[in-house]
Parts: structure tokens; sequence; C-alpha cells
């Protein structure tokens, strides 16, 4: 049952969610997220919708239509969108599982946990990214699983349908398949095709060099809407030495272009360092030309190879300019290509800026960086990460379920509660709405509890955000030990 201790509940804050505390609401969202005949009752209805169903149905069913059609209409005048552009998103599978996850994960949670004074405690994570092979072949220098020794245990193929079984039997919305380079697992296209056939959203980060015409057909077959492709240079020489391999590069243009003749969306995503920061502007643009709906970049963050080419980080000073760059294409380029910063946090700061307290609420409701709380890793052995960059093992998937792992370990607990941040993010006003880049402060501090060295509003602070601009080519946890101690473990 929800919890009814109201008063120390800011409902206030998040007045949608009001609704949740009316008796009649919570008995009507139940029963529309129910399972009928292995589907939820709101993807059954939202079939009809887009005239995927032609079940003849039930007067219940009926009733909720009319209901769905009615907020469907409201959704419309206030979006000011047209009903043609809606009804086309929900018949893509991709687009129309992640919205029904989404619901029921939220509605789920609330319900075991209670409505947040700030952040939303997760029942299970939203997604999953999940290393299925520490093989490749590419020798990237940042790569955050190079380092890792290629498991002879990684889980066979029975295994990972098992954990695929219990990432969707948990309520997980979202499994992005990575690595290494996943397509070099033998049985890659066999797991995708489990993930869909038990209702996950599925989505694909890879190199790109491996997708031939035929790959590409058949990745669009089993269900891939979106897939994220490796760019670190807006020319081959960039990226062919980033990537350690002569024609790369190439290759990697070639996967996007198969990737989009199939109309699969794809995203770019390159990784900012010294060697490729003043090409930014550079790799947006061709992106752009083409074809691809998105670039998403990274941070360099120090972990796996990384450690080995601390060179590689841009430094404090450098990263403003490029963030700088960034959100200024961004505006010039809206409407046209999406761009976005998947591991810099200072983006939230930035957006509470431009946008004023009434973002805050909803970045203070989804609380910022989601490891450990709204998305953890998979290895190739089963072993859980909070995070992908943060390679803390907190459980295995071979002797504990995920349910366990996410409830009982204590890592995952600390990274849930804000009020033990360290340095100048513990005392920052939005730390509940951004939080910091957890991974960041594991990889420099070697303590995931530590202020973000990368946020402009940590500088001249106590965590000593100086670490960020080292150029020492000697192994960064060396370093740690030197300047900050042993860190924690």
């Amino acid at each position: 049952m929800i919890r009814d201790d109201v008063d120390s509940i800011r409902l206030g804050s998040y007045p949608v969610l009001q609704l949740i505390k009316n008796p009649a609401f919570k008995w009507l969202f139940k029963d529309l997220i129910r399972h009928v005949n292995k589907k939820r009752r709101l993807e059954l209805l939202i079939e009809k919708y887009i005239g995927e169903n032609g079940k003849k149905m039930s007067i219940r069913n009926y009733f909720y239509y009319f209901i769905i059609i009615v907020v469907i209409r409201i959704a419309e005048v206030i979006s000011k969108s047209k009903e043609n552009n809606l009804k086309a998103s929900l018949k893509v599978r991709h687009i129309r599982i992640l919205f029904i996850r989404s619901l029921a994960l939220i509605y789920e949670s609330i319900e075991e946990f209670g409505l947040p004074k700030k952040m939303l405690r997760w029942k299970s994570p939203f997604a999953v990214v999940w290393e299925i092979s520490h093989k490749c072949n590419l020798k990237c220098k940042h790569c955050s699983a190079a380092t890792r020794r290629i498991d002879e245990r990684e889980l066979n193929t029975d295994e990972a349908k098992r954990v695929i079984d219990q990432l969707a039997e948990a309520g997980v919305c979202l499994l992005l398949f990575s690595g290494g380079e996943p397509l070099l697992r033998e049985d890659f296209f066999e797991l995708c095709s489990h993930a869909v056939d038990k209702g996950l959203a599925i989505g694909l980060a890879s190199n790109g060099t491996l997708i031939t015409k035929e790959i590409a057909k058949r990745l669009k077959k089993i269900g891939f809407y979106s897939i994220q492709i490796s760019l670190d240079g807006a020319t081959a020489e960039t990226h062919d030495s980033f990537r350690s391999v002569p024609g790369s590069f190439d290759k990697a243009i070639e996967g996007i272009k198969n990737c989009i003749e199939q109309e699969i969306e794809i995203s770019v995503a390159p990784t900012i360092t010294n060697s490729n920061c003043e090409e930014l502007e550079e790799i947006i643009y061709l992106a752009k030309r083409i074809g691809a709906v998105g670039v998403n970049i990274y941070n360099f963050i120090p972990t796996g190879n990384g450690k080995l080419n601390s060179e590689c980080d841009v430094g404090f000073e450098k990263r403003q300019i490029y963030l700088n760059l960034m959100h200024k294409i961004k505006e010039e380029m809206a409407g046209k290509i999406r761009i976005s910063s998947a591991t810099t946090m200072e983006g939230f700061r930035v957006l509470i800026e431009n946008e004023g307290k009434s973002l805050v609420k909803v970045l203070e409701f989804f609380g910022g960086c989601p490891a450990g709380r709204a998305y953890c890793a998979i290895e190739p052995n089963g072993d859980i990460y909070p995070c992908v960059f943060m390679p803390i093992a907190v459980g295995n998937l071979r002797s504990h379920s995920l349910n366990d792992i996410w409830h009982e370990s204590g890592v995952l607990k600390e990274l849930r509660d804000r009020e033990l941040l360290k340095g100048g993010c513990a005392k920052c006003d939005v730390k509940y709405a951004c939080g910091g880049c957890r991974s960041m402060a594991y990889a420099y501090y070697n303590d995931y509890l530590e202020s973000d060295p990368t946020c402009p509003y940590n500088k001249g602070s106590e965590c000593g955000f100086q670490h960020s601009v080292c150029t020492s080519k000697r192994d960064i946890s060396i370093c740690q030990r030197q300047r900050f101690g042993k860190g924690k473990h």
C-alpha cells in the first residue's frame, strides 16, 4: 500500500502526484498496469488506439479506453501537438514500451516506498547497461573495460537469458547492450531477441566498425530503434589515433550510414579529450551531415585504460570552454540535432539557471546522477556495478538476485543518500537535482561520495579540484594516494 504519512511528504512539490493519494485513482491506475494475457492492460489499450489490436474489448476495457482518449486529447492541447504525431510515436515499439514500463515502474516505486521528499526511490533500475563481453576489435585509450581481464567465466547463453528474465520481471525499462564490442559475442542476436520477447526496450552502444549492411538489417528486424556509435574525431587521423586501429573511422562512418539506411536512429558518442576537444564543433556538424539524430558527449573518466592515459584529460579550463561551446551549438541547432552530455553534471546546473525553480522540482524528483539509483551496469561475468565507469562489484547475479543486490548493497544505499556527499557537492544548493558525477568522484578521489572535480561550482573548494588538470602519465591511482590519501574502498 502507498504510505499515508502525507504530512512528512512534500506533495505540493509535485502537484500531479497528489492524485496518487486518491484511493480511486490508485485502484484505477493499478488496474491499468496489471498484466492481462502476458501484456499490461495499458499496452493493449494503446495498441487499440494505434490500430494494432483489432480484438473485441470488454466493457471494462472500453471504459479505460474512453479515459485514455480523453487524456490524450488533453495532452495534445497542452503540448500543442497533433494527434497523428502522438499516434506515430506510440506506433514505435521502443517508445511505446519505454512509456508504459516507465509509468508502471514509477507508480510501483511510489507504492512501495512512498512519495519522496526529494528523490524518487526506484523499486528496480530504470535502465541497465550490460557489458556482455570485454572482447573488442579496437584498443581505445579511454576504454573503461579494456584493462579488465577477458573473463573465461562470462555468463553463458542460458545464464544470460536468466538474467534477462530477472530484469524483465523486476520492471527494468531499458536494457542497453555494450562492451567491449557487443557484436563480437556469438549469441548477441539470440540475447537481443530474448529481451524483446520479454517486453524490454533495447539499445546498443557500439564502435560501429562491424555494422555491415546485413548486420544493420538484422538489428532493424530484431527491434533496435536507436543505436549509439562512438566517434572520437571529425577526421580519420584524430579518431584512429584515439581508437588505436587504422581504418576504424571509415568503418564507423560506414556503420552509421548502414544503420540510417535501415531507418535506425543514430546518436554519435564522442569522448572529449585533449586530442579532439578542438574538433567538437566539427564532430557535431559531421554527425548532422551524415544523418545522425543526436550527439551524446562524454567526459573523459580515468578508469580502465583511462588510468594509463591521464594526459587525455582536457583539464578544468578546457572543459569549461568546450561545455560553453556545446551549449552555444545546442542553441544554434535546436530542432536540427539533439545534443546532450552524458557524464557532465554541470549540464544540470545550466538547465536550472536557464529554466528556474520549476525545473528544480522535476530534477529533484528524478535525482540527477543515476549511478546506483536509477541505473546499474552488469559485467560479462554477472558482477553488478553502480555504473560502467565505477568498477565496484556490489554483487554477482550468479549467486544473488538483482532484487536482493539492488535493495541490500551498502554501496548503493550510500549512493542514494545525498546527505553523505562531501566537499563542494555536500554544500551545493542543487545537490538533490544534480549530485555531481559519482563515477568522476570515484575515479579522481577513490571515493564515490567526494565532490565532482569537473564541476565549475566546485572550483576552489576543499575537495581539491586541481586534480582534474593533472597531466601525469603515472597510474592515476598512484597520484590519488599521493594527493588525497588512500580514499575509500
